[in-house]
This record gives C-alpha cells, structure tokens and sequence, in this order.
C-alpha cells in the first residue's frame, strides 16, 4: 500500500534539492573563466601569422566536457588550449594564472631557466618544452612558451 507523501515531506524533499543545486552552481559562480594569451618561440624566433606579427593564442575557454566545465571551470589541460601535453592552468583571480606538471608529457616542461617544475600550483610567465628526441608521438618541438595573462 503506497502512502502519498504529506505536503512538509514534499517542500523538505524539494528544500534539499535546491540546496543541491546552489551549491553545486555555487562553485562555478565563484570561480573565474579561463583568461590570457600565449605564445611560442622555437630557436629564440617567434611563431608568426601571415602578417609578420607575432601569433598569440587565446586561453579562453575551449570545448570540454559540460561536467568538468561545471566542477573545475577555472583549470585547463594544456592540450585543451592548443600546447604540447602535460600541464594543468588553474585561473585566479587578479589576472594570475598557475600551471604545475600533470599527465603525460610533465617531464618535457620545466621553467625557462631550466629548474623542473614543481607538483604543486606556481604562477610562471615562461615555460621551456623539450620533448625526448626520440619521442614520435608528439610532433611538438623544443620551444619557450610565455604565457600573457590579460
């Protein structure tokens, strides 16, 4: 025998799920969206467009999955923005943007100077890459990424 729900059973069932909601909606609320530019130097030259000026890529928000776009909107792969993999970008606000080693290919990065990266989040405006020479799976070379946070 099924016994319907009293009208306080409802409006508490009903009072959760939208606490649900709010936090989880609360979360991407607080946290910024992808911001900045990059660009890529190979043997001290600048990579170019047709104009002879220097081509800054977006890292702006690209396609990813709706789920991970709703829990981690602020926190980009590197492949996701059009770079060699094996870095995570974690957006802060005050235009600061953090990256730190993740998945495979984070032993090819490390900073300009040529100190590795550490684990953890650290704002750094110059990354080197230097693939193993005989890795054929990337057709990436050796390059200094600077990244513009704008």
């Amino acid at each position: 025998m099924n016994i319907p729900a009293t009208i306080f059973q409802e409006a508490y069932a009903w009072l959760l799920t939208l606490g649900y909601v709010v936090i989880l909606f609360s979360g991407f609320l607080v946290r910024p969206a992808p911001f900045g530019e990059w660009a890529r130097s190979e043997h001290g030259k600048w990579e170019c467009d047709t104009k002879g000026d220097i081509k800054y890529h977006s890292l702006k928000l690209r396609f990813r999955h709706p789920i991970r776009w709703l829990l981690q909107r602020n926190i980009l792969d590197s492949q996701q923005l059009g770079m060699p993999p094996g870095l995570q970008f974690r957006f802060r606000y005050r235009h600061t943007i953090e990256v730190r080693p993740h998945g495979q290919g984070c032993s090819f990065w490390q900073h300009a100077d040529g100190r590795a990266l550490p684990p953890e989040f650290e704002a750094i405006r110059e990354l080197l890459y230097l693939p193993d020479k005989d890795d054929r799976e990337h057709s990436f070379k050796p390059s200094l990424y600077t990244i513009i946070p704008r």
